[in-house]
């Protein structure tokens, strides 16, 4: 299993899918590229973008996947207080539930 508890560089190559659990609460961050997401135990997929976030929630499966060219991602492992105080969906940010 991939270490998860630091910050990480994710690139996909158009089409790729990567997947992996999450033991910590994690922001992704899409520095470039189109991504679709999905997240064990939520009904909804995700897609994001360049200059957009996610907060996916620990102890779920993440598989994503990147589309129609390649995508470059940041996962940054989150403390439940910094979690606490990202801003709603509603100011950009799709977050999860946990």
């Amino acid at each position: 299993m991939k270490d998860m508890s630091q910050t990480r560089q994710i690139r996909l190559a158009d089409q790729e899918l990567n997947s992996f659990q999450m033991p910590y609460s994690n922001l992704l961050q899409v520095q470039s590229g189109r991504v679709w997401l999905t997240v064990e135990g939520d009904a909804q997929d995700y897609w994001i973008g360049t200059g957009e976030q996610m907060q996916l929630p620990r102890g779920r499966k993440v598989v994503m996947e990147a589309a129609k060219g390649p995508a470059r991602l940041v996962l940054t492992p989150l403390n439940s207080h910094f979690a606490q105080a990202l801003p709603s969906p509603a100011a950009g940010f799709l977050k999860v539930a946990a």
